[in-house]
């Protein structure tokens, strides 16, 4: 039984993160298509890579202020909620933002 739960669980959690990321990955494929056609493949391993480097230097900086915080909160709840708030703010301010290829002008 436990067996089976945990296969099931693991299949509806790559279900999850395929059904949530694909959607962003091709979006921004194309934008970056869009934005950059001779280069494109280049210019979205930039994209990746400045992600994934932020991504491997904040991520054990936050688990360790995290670690060490002593909030009333309590140790995480803190950075969730600083977190949300970092990410509504960036998601609702860039959509005023257009940005344009140099060849359409």
């Amino acid at each position: 039984m436990g067996g089976v739960f945990i296969a099931l669980f693991v299949f509806a959690y790559i279900g999850i993160w395929i059904a949530l990321l694909t959607p962003n990955a091709v979006t921004l494929a194309l934008r970056v298509a869009d934005l950059a056609p001779l280069t494109k493949t280049w210019a979205l391993a930039k994209i990746a890579l400045a992600g994934a480097i932020c991504s491997g230097i904040s991520n054990p900086i936050f688990g360790h202020l995290s670690d060490i915080c002593t909030s009333r909160w309590g140790r995480r709840r803190p950075f969730m909620v600083g977190g949300m708030k970092h990410e509504h703010d960036s998601q609702t301010s860039d959509g005023g933002l257009h940005a344009r290829s140099p060849a359409t002008g």
